[in-house]
């Protein structure tokens, strides 16, 4: 297996502005946990840089683990801007919320380990 990032939340934002800016870096996959990216700007300049498309030369897969269940419509937005800018293979877990312990009932995210091995 190669190099992976994996980034929940603000995390998978903070991964596309990382990489959109470290354009040397390549990733054989990236997986975005329920990305969340501060578009009305909330919170500063969070979001201030946009996602690079080159990124797409430089990531072997990008991958979305969203939740249909998750009712934040920032979320969902966030998810519309990158699927607008990169090619993306979403995978829907209806009964996470946000991927937090108490959506998901307990700590183990197989899901997210199977994921991360397959090729």
């Amino acid at each position: 297996m190669g190099t992976v990032g994996v980034g929940f939340s603000a995390g998978g934002w903070a991964w596309l502005k990382w990489l959109s800016h470290n354009t040397g870096t390549r990733l054989d996959k990236l997986v975005l946990v329920d990305p969340f990216g501060d578009l009305e700007g909330k919170y500063g300049d969070f979001s201030a840089r946009a996602i690079s498309p080159t990124i797409a030369n430089r990531v072997g897969e990008i991958v979305i683990f969203y939740s249909s269940g998750d009712t934040n419509p920032a979320v969902d937005r966030t998810i519309e801007v990158i699927e607008g800018k990169l090619t993306v293979r979403k995978r829907d877990f209806p009964d996470y919320g946000h991927f937090m312990l108490e959506s998901m009932g307990s700590p183990d995210f197989p899901e997210l380990v199977d994921e991360l091995l397959a090729r």
